[in-house]
């Protein structure tokens, strides 16, 4: 006999078993995709030095260095102190505090 189907009643889902996020409706911002990237914008990048540990730095956009609309390991920028590195994730700045 094989074992009913039971939704999790824990909260996690809308109730019928089907995980649910909050931004749903939300565009996913892909930090490989130039379009994704503004000047100004609070990122995480990780810089040459760091590439093996994937240690991320985070601050802001002050130049896009990435000529084309794509990168497969993210867009490469340098940030308002100056270093330079690819984006591995952009920060939404009312979610910040969240992580």
């Amino acid at each position: 006999m094989a074992t009913p189907y039971i939704p999790n009643p824990g909260g996690k889902g809308d109730g019928d078993g089907h995980p649910t996020r909050k931004d749903a409706m939300e565009p996913v911002k892909d930090p490989r995709n130039r379009s994704a990237i503004r000047q100004g914008a609070l990122v995480d990048i990780v810089t040459k030095g760091n590439q093996r540990s994937g240690r991320t730095v985070r601050g802001t956009v002050r130049e896009i260095l990435t000529g084309t609309g794509y990168h497969p390991h993210g867009i490469k920028v340098r940030l308002t102190d100056g270093q330079v590195g690819r984006v591995k994730g952009i920060v939404d700045p009312e979610k910040e505090g969240e992580e």
